[in-house]
C-alpha cells in the first residue's frame, strides 16, 4: 500500500514537474516575443496551454501590433516635421520631457558642431552648454524671455 502511495504521489510530482516547466518556458518565451516586438502565436509553443494562453498571445500580438503602428506614425509625422524645418535659418530643436533630442535642424547642427548626430540622445550628453540648457528649462517652465543670446 505505502508503495502504491508513494509511486501515485512521484507521478503527481513529475507531472506538476512537466507542467509547471513547460509554463515556465512559454512564459519565457513570450516575454522573449515581447521584447523583440514580434508575435508569439499559440502554435509556437509546444502542447496546449489553454484558453488564457490564447487569450494572452492575443493581446500580446495585439499590443505589439499597436507598437509598431505608433512608432511608424511617429517617424512619419518626424520625418515631416524635418522637411519642413530641416531648411530654416533659425535654429529648431524639439525634445521630450526627458530631455532627448526628436529633432535638430542644421541650424542647431551648425550651432554646436561638437554635438555630432543629436537626435535620440540627451541634450546634457550632447550639447555642452549650460546657458542653452538653462534656456531650455526655461522654456518649459514658461519663464523663457522672448529673444534670448545663447
Amino acid at each position: 500500500m505505502q508503495f502504491l502511495l508513494i509511486t501515485v504521489l512521484l507521478a503527481v510530482i513529475v507531472i506538476l514537474t512537466l507542467r509547471l516547466r513547460r509554463h515556465s518556458q512559454a512564459v519565457s518565451a513570450l516575454n522573449d516575443a515581447l521584447t523583440a516586438r514580434q508575435s508569439l502565436l499559440r502554435e509556437d509553443m509546444p502542447g496546449a496551454l489553454g484558453a488564457e494562453w490564447d487569450a494572452l498571445c492575443a493581446t500580446g500580438a495585439q499590443l505589439i501590433a499597436d507598437v509598431n503602428r505608433l512608432n511608424q506614425e511617429h517617424d512619419g509625422q518626424l520625418a515631416q516635421l524635418e522637411a519642413t524645418l530641416g531648411s530654416m535659418q533659425e535654429a529648431v530643436l524639439i525634445v521630450d520631457s526627458n530631455n532627448y533630442v526628436l529633432l535638430a535642424n542644421k541650424a542647431v547642427r551648425s550651432m554646436f558642431p561638437r554635438a555630432g548626430r543629436i537626435v535620440g540622445e540627451r541634450l546634457e550628453r550632447t550639447l555642452h552648454s549650460d546657458d542653452f540648457l538653462a534656456l531650455v528649462e526655461g522654456v518649459r517652465s514658461g519663464r523663457a524671455q522672448s529673444r534670448q543670446e545663447v
